[in-house]
Order: C-alpha cells, then sequence, then structure tokens
C-alpha cells in the first residue's frame, strides 16, 4: 500500500503529506488506543455473564421489531393508567395483541420465568459495536460510543424501545386482567420487575437508573393488580399469592436488592476523557480539550458542535490540571460508591456530597463527564420499601383470603406467609427487625380515634401523587390499609401520603391501596380518564 501510495506523490508535496499525516495519526491513535482500553475495562464488567443466560440476546431482536406506541397511549393518559373499556382502549388492545409485540412479550418471559437464582439471566450488552449483531447495529438496539469510542459520549440507543416494552406491559397486564386472567398479569408484572432488577446490574448511570425505575413501577403494579381483583372478582387463589410471594422474596427469588453493585462505568468515562484531554501532569491539551469535550457534549446533536467547541476552548482557560482532576474525581466517585455501602440513615447520608461542593469551573470536566449519581441511593431505599410493602400486601391478602376475614394484626400472618415480619426500611429503629410496616382496617382499628360520642367513619387519606394531581379519598371498613412511615420517619396514620424518599414531614409512604389504583380511580371519578 505504501509504495502505490507514494507513486501518487511528488516532491515536497509528500513529504508535507506524510508529515501532516503522521501527525494526524498520533493525534487519533493515541486516544482511540485509550479509548480501547477503557472500553475494555467496562465491558469487563460483564465478562463473568454465561452466553447463555444473557437475556440481550433473546430480548433485544424481538423488542427491535416492536410496533410504535398508538397515539392514543402518549398524552396525558399514561399506559399504567389505561383500563378496560377507556377511550383509546380497542387501538391499545389491537397494538398489544399484534404479533410482534406479543414475540417481545414471549422473549420478556423466557429470560425471566426460567431465570435460576444461584445463576439468573444478566443483560451483558457490551458498549460499542464489537461483536454486536449486524441487524441490532441497524435497528439501533446498541450502545453507541462514537469515534473514538468514548464511554462518556455513551448513546444507549435500546432504551427507549425499553420504554415501548413497558408501555407494552402494562396493556397486556390490564388486558389479562379485564379478561379474568389475573394470575397471568400478576405474573407478566413479576416479569418485568425481574427484567428490570437485571438492569439494575447495568454499569451506566443512567441503565442503572432505570432499572431501578422500573422495578419500583413494576412493584406497584403488581399490588395494583391484585387490588384491583381485591375489589371486584377475587379470582387470585392464596396459591398463587404464595407463588408471587416466592418470586419476589429476597432470598428465594431473583431480587436480592443488596447484591446490587454501584455502576463503575461512568467512572471509567470521566477516567478515560482526563486522560485524553490533559497534557500528563499538567494543564488542558489545547489540541484536543475543546473538541473532545464538544464532541461529548454534542453527542446525537451534530449542529451543536461547533458552539459546543467554542464553550469548552474557553473553559480550558482556568481548569485545574491533570493531576488535581484526577485526584477530584476520585474523591468525587469514591463519596458516591463509598455511601451505597453503608445503611440510608448512616451519618455519612447526611453530609453533602462531593459532587455537589466540587467547583464546576475548575473541573468542568468531571462536571461534564460523571452525572449526579446520588439519585440511585433514593431509588435503592425506594425499592426497599416498594419490595417489603409488596410481600407484606400479598401475605396479608392471602391470610384474608384464607381467614375469610382481615387478620387482626400484621404479625397474624407468621409463619404461614412469613416466617418473619419484615422491618420497615423507613424505620430508623429498625435494626432490631421488630418495626414492621403500619397495617390497620379503617373503623375496625381506628374507634380509639374518635370521641365518645362520635360515630367512627371511614379513614379519609390525602394523596399528593407523583403526577402532582392531589385529592383526597375515604377509605372505609371493606379495606385495609398499609403504609410505611415514610421519609419523616414517623407514625400519622396514612392521613398525608406521598411516596416520595425526599423528607416530607408529616408524610407516610401509601402501600394499600396501592396509589396508582386510587389515582386511577380519582380521575376516573372526575372524568379526566374516560
Amino acid at each position: 500500500m505504501g509504495s502505490r501510495f507514494m507513486g501518487r506523490l511528488s516532491g515536497g508535496n509528500a513529504a508535507a503529506t506524510i508529515r501532516a499525516m503522521a501527525v494526524g495519526l498520533c493525534l487519533l491513535a493515541m486516544p482511540a488506543a485509550r479509548g480501547d482500553d477503557y472500553v475494555s475495562q467496562a465491558n469487563q464488567l460483564y465478562a463473568d455473564i454465561k452466553p447463555n443466560l444473557r437475556s440481550d440476546l433473546v430480548l433485544l431482536p424481538a423488542v427491535a421489531k416492536l410496533q410504535p406506541i398508538p397515539t392514543v397511549l402518549r398524552g396525558v393518559t399514561t399506559p399504567k393508567l389505561m383500563f378496560v373499556g377507556a377511550q383509546g382502549w380497542s387501538e391499545a388492545v389491537a397494538w398489544a395483541t399484534g404479533a410482534t409485540q406479543q414475540d417481545a412479550l414471549k422473549a420478556l418471559q423466557s429470560v425471566t420465568r426460567k431465570s435460576d437464582p444461584r445463576e439468573p439471566n444478566a443483560f451483558g450488552l457490551p458498549y460499542g459495536t464489537d461483536g454486536i449483531p449486524v441487524d441490532l447495529i441497524r435497528a439501533k438496539a446498541y450502545v453507541e460510543l462514537g469515534d473514538p469510542p468514548t464511554l462518556a459520549a455513551a448513546q444507549i440507543m435500546y432504551l427507549p424501545m425499553l420504554d415501548t416494552l413497558a408501555a407494552l406491559v402494562n396493556i397486556e397486564v390490564t388486558r389479562l386482567g379485564g379478561e379474568g386472567k389475573v394470575e397471568e398479569a400478576a405474573a407478566l408484572c413479576v416479569d418485568w420487575v425481574v427484567f428490570a432488577r437485571q438492569m439494575t446490574d447495568r454499569q451506566l448511570f443512567k441503565e442503572a437508573a432505570w432499572g431501578f425505575e422500573q422495578m419500583n413501577e413494576g412493584l406497584e403494579r403488581l399490588r395494583d393488580v391484585i387490588y384491583t381483583d381485591f375489589r371486584d372478582k377475587k379470582a387470585l387463589t392464596p396459591e398463587a399469592i404464595k407463588q408471587l410471594l416466592v418470586r419476589t422474596d429476597e432470598m428465594r427469588g431473583v431480587l436480592t436488592i443488596d447484591r446490587i453493585k454501584f455502576p463503575k462505568a461512568d467512572d471509567l468515562g470521566a477516567e478515560q476523557v482526563v486522560s485524553r484531554v490533559f497534557v500528563p501532569r499538567k494543564g488542558p491539551d489545547e489540541r484536543v480539550f475543546g473538541t473532545t469535550l464538544a464532541s461529548i457534549g454534542a453527542a446525537g446533536r451534530p449542529l451543536r458542535l461547533f458552539a459546543e467547541a467554542a464553550r469548552w476552548q474557553a473553559a480550558a482557560n482556568g481548569h485545574k490540571d491533570q493531576v488535581d482532576t484526577s485526584a477530584m474525581l476520585d474523591r468525587v466517585y469514591g463519596d458516591f460508591s463509598s455511601r451505597w455501602r453503608v445503611d440510608f440513615y448512616d451519618r455519612r447520608q447526611m453530609q453533602p456530597y462531593e459532587f455537589g461542593k466540587m467547583s464546576t469551573t475548575d473541573y468542568a470536566v468531571i462536571a461534564a463527564t460523571l452525572p449526579d449519581m446520588s439519585s440511585l441511593i433514593e431509588l435503592r431505599q425506594r425499592l426497599r420499601v416498594e419490595a417489603v410493602g409488596t410481600r407484606l400486601s400479598l401475605a396479608l391478602l392471602g391470610s384474608t383470603y384464607v381467614r375469610k376475614e382481615f387478620p387482626p394484626t400484621v404479625a397474624s400472618i407468621r409463619p404461614s406467609w412469613q416466617v418473619e415480619l419484615e422491618k420497615d426500611p423507613f424505620n430508623i429503629d429498625s435494626a432490631t427487625g421488630k418495626n414492621p410496616m403500619q397495617y390497620f382496617v379503617p373503623i375496625r382499628d381506628t374507634k380509639a380515634r374518635f370521641g365518645p360520642k362520635e360515630e367512627p367513619t371511614p379513614h379519609v387519606v390525602n394523596v399528593v401523587a407523583g403526577s402532582g394531581r392531589n385529592f383526597s379519598i375515604p377509605i372505609g371498613e371493606d379495606q385495609f390499609i398499609i403504609y410505611s412511615l415514610g421519609s419523616d420517619t414517623r407514625k400519622d396514620w396514612a392521613e398525608r401520603v406521598q411516596n416520595t424518599v425526599k423528607k416530607v414531614e408529616g408524610a407516610d409512604y401509601l402501600i394499600w391501596p396501592p396509589m396508582i389504583a386510587l389515582e386511577r380511580q380519582h380521575l376516573r371519578q372526575n372524568g379526566e380518564i374516560k
């Protein structure tokens, strides 16, 4: 190749061209080599996943073929709030029962229902295009890293497809429940939770956060399904409830929340960029600083490239050097990861995050490449509350169906439904394990809250919903209520409920009735969804 190429050049032109190419290749080769090293380290985090246990190899080809979500599901009414007979329901059902959608649901079941707790399925998709089937690249069902491969510029192309799958699961769950197939609907909810659990093991923050959010939504949706049945036909059998308890159990199932590790790929991505844009032990390398950071800021939006380049070129002035930047990166990421290993109420969690204290001017590179990962700690805490609350709901409902009446106390479910009562994760005294979530039946258990001349009335729950819709709803003696102490760690009888990890005085975390079921009921009564 060299002799043929040289034959086309002559004299000074050849020398000048060779020098220009040499400089260009050196500049490109160094980042590429470093990029490959950091990307390899990130992908090595999935190296222990056996090929036959990789859920991505089964699921992504199927979700890549999903038909677009019907327009009716893209408006105010989200898929999880849809109900049988609602406006647009026929279009939603036609979409959900389509061949490609049903194939995707079968793929979901195949990577969740056969999952062995000792060797669970895992989502092992590597970052970049190496080893990715061409069909998935064409369908954009992969993680694009650009050229040279840059973890901090990762475009997680497949996530929108999983969002479509989430919508599909919600519609299918409602459809199955409406047809009286409550056991199948509940099982599909657990399938989704199990798959989302696989996603929490992903090594990029955006992927892991998506997994936590979907686990939380899936557990609430499971309670929604069994609550809807409880208020209607009561078709779910005690035997089916026991199976749901097994699948959602921390020890016998595959949830294993405490085994979820803190993501590492974002840290590797920030290290990768630092290695590229600084002169070793000195300040920013002006040749590559602006263009490299601009390519990250404009990832997927090429029209922003020039504006980003100018901004970053200016940011190079006054930026801390490579030694200080690397030290700060270790400090910031180390703060995130160390908090992951301690209790939610550990004294360290009360301290300001190093990320928030960091100067975004002195350390602009870190601010641009490492996301604020503190939300993962809050998402995990909420997941613990959702998981404990869901299992308690199942156990109390199963006991109710067997007894033909509501259990007198939460302890009544032992040992038939739970060997040991699980502690409320929001109870700061829960280290003893003797502080389960709160349970009561309105009127039956609230008579003491009324005066001697007052007639006990239904319990009014004031709801602050995640959607921003606030409303009040009465709960009668034909139901029971389960709630966590919530973010303020106080027992307030679920008079005001707001399902958040952020501290809100006077608010409890409602488990049963499920918040989503109450919100749907309220919207239907007000005619906001028809």
